[in-house]
């Protein structure tokens, strides 16, 4: 059963890795969350560099 189960995931993850634009849309999604973290208003007010 769990074997079953990594099996599935892994073609899943590889079905969703092949399709370039979701990859594509990911890829920009991430980076703006990261650029919006990092660009963090109150990092001043919690210490944090």
């Amino acid at each position: 059963m769990k074997q079953k189960l990594t099996n599935e995931l892994d073609a899943a993850y590889r079905e969703m890795a092949a399709d370039i634009v979701r990859e594509k849309d990911a890829l920009a999604w991430s980076n703006t969350f990261v650029e919006d973290v990092a660009d963090d208003p109150d990092k001043e007010l919690r210490g944090v560099d």
